[in-house]
């Protein structure tokens, strides 16, 4: 039985007697030490620090106390997640207790569920406990360890692909994130490039905390993506930063108009040399987007010259401006000339290339995380996961997320040889993603891509021969891509996914798997509740990027219906599971449109803005279609035609087995691929 200290008994429960019944329910555990009462971002909190018994500790991998909040509110709103966010880095929280876990104890109904919701839609990483209080204080002793069981491991902590925009899940990269922070102290510019998906964007942000965490100046991040910035000519992508700028040191400066083009340098200088002392430093991620290279907005092919001249004026100048470029490829600053006239990066930003993590980090993440969700990993199981997925993050973190997800019981520990049984089905899985990581080569630097093709197929002698130039291998090898001393493609799972992509254009079928009959009901769930929580975090980068929303101000409705779609042994059922699909994804996207007048919402909004999206929202329209209608329009038709083919891989329906399964696997499939990849490109 736990004890509460001298100090908190004759401190906050002597002033607050009625709190004491709140401990004594986790006393079965843990050791209340510290105790006291805070008011931040408006919301008053009490808060505990707690430490769990050597067995509760050991269960779940927790190596210091924990702090457990009461929040007094009969609801639970966002100011009281940001002040029990602030209680951690504030004595005596910061540096004691643990950063990942927090226990939440609260008088509203429904807190937790407003919690997980809160933490997916926000991306915040720590794993919140949560307790009724009324609830926790009339429960059984026994049930408090399996309460964490079940909530610890609810969330699946490996499956987060979206930038980290904390400390909490971010690991290694100092060496670089060093390097880049002397570069920024010296006023020089640095290049951050590799493949997508390997942590550059998280890498960005680590450098935005670090610099202004020092105070040695203020960080501007500009993903130049995103159709706000790209759109943008150069004098209006400068009066946006110039008004961030000065939005943020509080300066009085009158924006010019846009197309008045010397008007806006000028005053882009007055407000620099304003700033004499003040370090600023500007950061553009996918920099492809608003280069000489780009295909989309060709403006930039002009525009990019007088940009970057510009900036590079300033700098030379002032002595109080840098930058950090980010991208696949640092071709954009190799090219000493563009159509004769200088590149004005040439020679100005030093590169660095983001490979995989190393070793040890991939020990410290799976195992930091793992514990987090009742996973263990021996040395042999780490050696495993570095060798075959090179220490890439996404593909390490999304291979751990499947055994997470296929595990009956826990806790449970991986060796190499249980890593290995399911290798195969696990990769298969996985083959879908590498289209994060290397369709970028394939639009903006084809000729590497082909290399990639060649060595994909076994090719080695047009490898050598075809090489457009000696910089496309140098490339390759820093992407982490190559094997250091052979002509070999490092990471299995990527050559296989070349491999399928060539053979599909060439007309090839892909004999890709379908779930096995007794695994169906577990996948159809695990799938689902991924697809919601894809979905949800979509919602908040498009809200957090003032995009077009998709079902109003509401999240998707019937999120319970979905959860009940039956598996499809037959065509019924293949009914039920589309139209519930359509009924929550595209119908309420529609009725949002009507309700602001715009009866084309889905098919002009959503297709322009989330190109990814659309594609997966409109196989399960043309689907629902076939289903509901005994005849369809030509373009319907020819929709549903286009789809089957993908999905039944060219085959006629009659002639696939279990054919209305496999099509509800391939569009929930494609459809959760459709959410990941909206998410990457809007993040």
């Amino acid at each position: 039985m736990g004890k509460i200290d001298y100090a908190v008994q004759n401190g906050i429960l002597t002033e607050h007697p009625k709190l004491e019944r709140i401990l004594r329910a986790f006393l079965s555990d843990f050791d209340v030490n510290w105790g006291g009462k805070s008011t931040a971002f408006n919301t008053k909190l009490y808060s505990f620090i707690v430490k769990p018994t050597d067995t509760f500790a050991e269960t779940f991998g927790f190596e210091y106390e924990l702090l457990l909040i009461y929040s007094p509110y009969d609801s639970m709103q966002a100011r009281t997640m940001q002040a029990i966010n602030s209680l951690f880095s504030t004595d005596p929280a910061k540096g004691r207790v643990e950063t990942q876990v927090c226990i939440v104890v609260s008088d509203a109904s429904g807190a937790k569920e407003w919690i997980y919701a809160y933490s997916t839609e926000y991306q915040d990483l720590r794993t919140y406990v949560v307790f009724n209080k009324d609830a926790l204080t009339h429960q059984l002793k026994n049930t408090l360890i399996s309460e964490f069981r079940t909530q610890l491991g609810e969330r699946d902590l490996f499956d987060v692909q979206l930038p980290l925009l904390d400390d909490l899940y971010f690991f290694g990269r100092k060496d670089i994130l060093n390097k880049i922070q002397n570069n920024i102290k010296a006023c020089e510019n640095s290049g951050i490039f590799g493949l997508r998906k390997t942590g550059k964007t998280s890498l960005l942000y680590k450098i935005k905390r670090t610099v202004e965490a020092s105070r040695s100046g203020k960080v501007f991040i500009y993903d130049s993506k995103n159709l706000k910035i790209r759109l943008r000519k150069w004098t209006e992508l400068l009066l946006l930063i110039l008004k961030d700028i000065s939005r943020e040191y509080r300066l009085e400066i009158i924006a010019p108009d846009a197309q008045d083009e010397i008007r806006v340098v000028e005053v882009f200088e007055k407000m620099i040399s304003m700033l004499q002392g003040q370090q600023v430093v500007i950061i553009f991620d996918e920099i492809e987007y608003i280069s000489f290279d780009t295909t989309l907005n060709t403006h930039w092919k002009e525009d990019f010259i007088n940009f970057w001249q510009f900036l590079w004026t300033m700098e030379s100048s002032y002595r109080n401006l840098c930058f950090v470029i980010a991208g696949v490829n640092p071709h954009v600053i190799e090219v000493s000339s563009i159509d004769s006239i200088q590149n004005p990066l040439f020679s100005i930003v030093k590169p660095y290339y983001i490979q995989g993590l190393e070793r040890k980090d991939i020990q410290n993440m799976s195992r930091r995380i793992g514990r987090r969700l009742g996973l263990k990993f021996d040395n042999t199981s780490i050696d495993y996961l570095y060798d075959r997925y090179g220490g890439h993050p996404l593909l390490t973190r999304l291979a751990l997320s499947y055994e997470n997800k296929k595990a009956t019981s826990k806790p449970v520990t991986f060796t190499r040889d249980v890593l290995k049984t399911d290798e195969d089905v696990r990769e298969e899985a996985l083959v879908p993603y590498c289209q994060h990581i290397v369709d970028v080569l394939k639009d903006f630097y084809p000729d590497e891509y082909m290399l990639l093709e060649f060595l994909a197929i076994d090719d080695v002698q047009d490898f050598l021969e075809l090489a457009s130039s000696p910089m496309s291998d140098i490339h390759l090898r820093n992407y982490g891509l190559l094997d250091e001393r052979m002509p070999l493609i490092k990471l299995p799972v990527m050559k296989e996914y070349i491999r399928r992509v060539q053979r599909r254009e060439q007309g090839g079928q892909l004999m890709e798997r379908v779930i096995p009959a007794d695994q169906r009901d577990a996948w159809l769930q695990e799938e689902i509740l991924t697809v919601i929580d894809y979905m949800r975090q979509l919602e908040g980068v498009i809200r957090k990027n003032s995009l077009p929303l998709l079902f109003g101000v509401n999240s998707f409705p019937n999120a319970d219906k979905i959860l009940n779609v039956p598996v499809a042994h037959t065509e019924n059922d293949f009914k039920v599971f589309i139209s519930t699909f359509s009924n929550c994804f595209v119908e309420s996207i529609e009725n949002y449109g009507k309700s602001i007048s715009k009866s084309n919402y889905f098919w002009v909004d959503i297709k322009s803005s989330y190109p990814y999206l659309f594609d997966g929202l409109l196989r399960i329209k043309a689907y629902r279609n076939r289903c509901e209608h005994l005849a369809l329009n030509p373009s319907m038709q020819e929709y549903v035609e286009k789809y089957q083919r993908e999905d039944l891989e060219g085959r006629n329906p009659c002639d696939v087995d279990e054919v209305d399964f496999v099509l509800q696997q391939r569009t929930i499939e494609k459809f959760k691929l459709a959410i990941s990849l909206e998410n990457a490109n809007l993040s």
